[in-house]
Order: C-alpha cells, then sequence, then structure tokens
C-alpha cells in the first residue's frame, strides 16, 4: 500500500550510520550508498540507540530477552481459543498451530547491551539451558491454571530480543535539539497490537504534518540525560519486563 503514494522499498540493505551536521540528520549511510532524505526514522528495534548515539542521543531502550515455548498438538487446544493472560502465574497463553504457545515472566530477565547484539541473531545462544530452568522456576504456578503442563510434550522453544523501557512504554517522536530525525522504537513485546498507530503518527511527523494522536507519554526525554550501554540502565529495563503481569 505504502509503494502507491510513490516509497520504495528496499530489502537487503544495511544502514551503517547517519549522515548529519551542525545537529541536523540529512540522511543515512548505507551498504549500497549513501541516501538524503529531510527526515529520517530510527526504527532500527533492539538496535536503535546505536544510530541515536551517533547524534549524541540516548535512546532509553534496551534489548531484553522474550522467550516462549508451543507444546506438541492436542485436541485440548482448539483452534479458535482466545488469548488468555495469567498474572498470578506470570504467563499468557494462545492457540498456536493445534498446540499451546505459550510464555512466562522469569524471576530475572536477560538483558545485553545494543554493542553486543550481533547482526544476526539466528543462532545467538541466551543462555545454555534454553530457558529451561526458566520453565521449571514457573511450572508449578502455570500448572495450577493448566493441570496438563507437566504431561504435555515441548516441541519448539522461541528466544529473541523486546525493546524494553523502565516504565514499559514506547519511546516515539522527535529527537530533542537533533533536527530532521525521529524515533519509533520500545515495544516492549507489543509491537504487533501498536504498529498501527505508530506507523500512523510517525508518517505523519515524518510528512511535517500534525499528529493525530498523542504521544507525549512516550517522548525521548521523559528519563533524562541516560545511558543506554550502562550496566544500571540495562538491569533497570529488564526489570521491566521480569515484573510485567500483561502479554
Amino acid at each position: 500500500m505504502c509503494q502507491k503514494p510513490g516509497a520504495k522499498i528496499r530489502q537487503g540493505v544495511e544502514v551503517v550510520g547517519l549522515i548529519h551536521e551542525a545537529g541536523t540528520v540529512k540522511g543515512v549511510k548505507t551498504s549500497e550508498g549513501d541516501i538524503l532524505a529531510e527526515t529520517v526514522v530510527d526504527a532500527a528495534g533492539v538496535w536503535a540507540p546505536l544510530l541515536a548515539g551517533q547524534v549524541g542521543a540516548g535512546l532509553p531502550m534496551a534489548p531484553v530477552r522474550s522467550q516462549y515455548w508451543i507444546t506438541e498438538r492436542s485436541d485440548l487446544f482448539p483452534i479458535n481459543s482466545p488469548m488468555v493472560l495469567l498474572p498470578d502465574a506470570q504467563a499468557y497463553a494462545r492457540p498456536e498451530g493445534g498446540g499451546l504457545l505459550f510464555g512466562i515472566r522469569e524471576g530475572k530477565s536477560l538483558v545485553a547491551s545494543p554493542k553486543d547484539v550481533p547482526k544476526d541473531i539466528t543462532d545467538f545462544v541466551f543462555s545454555a539451558d534454553e530457558g529451561m530452568e526458566d520453565l521449571f522456576e514457573n511450572g508449578e504456578r502455570l500448572a495450577r491454571f493448566f493441570p496438563a503442563f507437566y504431561d504435555m510434550g515441548i516441541k519448539y522453544y522461541v528466544a529473541g530480543f523486546s525493546g524494553y523501557t523502565p516504565d514499559s512504554q514506547l519511546v516515539l517522536g522527535a529527537v530533542p535539539v537533533i533536527k530532521g530525525f525521529l524515533v519509533a522504537s520500545g515495544c516492549c513485546g507489543a509491537g504487533i497490537s501498536v504498529a498501527g498507530g505508530v506507523g500512523l503518527g510517525i508518517a505523519e511527523m515524518a510528512a511535517g504534518r500534525s499528529n493525530p494522536l498523542d504521544f507525549s507519554e512516550f517522548e525521548i526525554s521523559r528519563f533524562g540525560r541516560i545511558d543506554p550501554f550502562g550496566e544500571e540502565w540495562l538491569n533497570r529495563c529488564a526489570a521491566a519486563r521480569s515484573n510485567k503481569v500483561s502479554g
């Protein structure tokens, strides 16, 4: 749809840096050459702080591990079952491919500096036990709501990074003092559910029009001056996921 107004989508092109001068971002450096633009949007996921750091902006977010499991197929799980949030078990669940997909909030979430996250995380090892210790830690609480928990086989384990903030809110809008630079980050595990609103608001701002949505709670400056690569900051963001009770 976005191609109809003239947008060009280029896949497999790596952004390696920002083009900036005198407090103004003027484009991006890529693996296929420079691209100039009046406005640049930093929506680089868990790597977003690296780009923001090039213009001296401390983007308040950190890459925190998210993990979930998918059970073997079973008639216990109708495909039209709703997503279920289990705050007392620090878990959520929904049907997936004839099995049950469920995620848990471990007592201490794993976090990494954006500088240490590789370009390709396909084979990245978050923990040698692949989350089994976390699963055992939360199993008893989960079994209170799902008695068949200990009888079900686990077919898949999936782990990846999500961008978390200490207040579990997004990071959206203009970067203070820097012209021509917008940020869309800090999904806190809710990227799919908020993507439409984020895309609409950021697109209007990038076009120089009024944002129809209120992004005031998501301003990049709300935490003051921070070091997005410091251990104290990373641990604050990890704690936000550990204490999360929603899906």
